[in-house]
């Protein structure tokens, strides 16, 4: 049975790095939504105005429907991921103090001295590996954050295997050694 157990503490800086790994895979969805409005909007001005797409007396009520959806992409895309790493580098508790982390065949454990949790593999949605993290989300939007600085070489190799095993798909994780 395969079990990895690590034992780190994160920097402020390595935080909002963490954060903000985790908003650009997120940046993906946002601006899905936004073009599904642009669309939808489109098709709204068409079928529930009865009024084709905008014409020369409509002209300022199309413009200011179509920066009313770019003030709410930049707002969704930009502004609401920057207040989120802002709070980062303001300090969350996990900074705090260490962090412990343990993997096995079964899920993959949290302590901190705030908190402690267990989650089971089949209820991680995935885990995606960046260059600095292994970001394992426990829901489609958080995610817990493990610098692969703090494993050695084996470990990270064998964290790989074991999230290749137990999420198959799910687990996004590079295939050959870090560098």
């Amino acid at each position: 049975m395969t079990t990895v157990t690590v034992t780190f503490w994160t920097t402020q800086s390595e935080e909002t790095r963490a954060v903000r790994a985790i908003h650009v895979r997120l940046k993906a969805m946002w601006l899905m939504g936004a073009a599904f409005l642009v669309v939808s909007g489109l098709i709204g001005w068409d079928a529930f105005l009865n009024v084709p797409y905008p014409m020369v007396s409509d002209q300022w009520v199309g413009g200011a429907f179509l920066v009313l959806i770019a003030l709410f992409v930049y707002i969704c895309v930009c502004l609401l991921p920057s207040a989120a790493i802002q709070r980062a580098r303001r300090g969350q508790l996990t900074v705090d103090g260490p962090i412990t982390m343990a993997f096995t065949e079964t899920g993959f454990a949290v302590r901190s001295p705030y908190s402690s949790f267990e989650i089971a593999w089949p209820a991680v949605p995935r885990v995606l590996e960046t260059r600095e993290f292994l970001l394992i989300f426990a829901s489609s939007v958080s995610a817990q954050r493990l610098p692969k600085r703090v494993l050695s070489p084996e470990e990270l190799t064998e964290v790989r295997h074991l999230l290749q095993r137990r999420l198959g798909k799910r687990a996004s994780v590079w295939q050959r050694e870090a560098t």
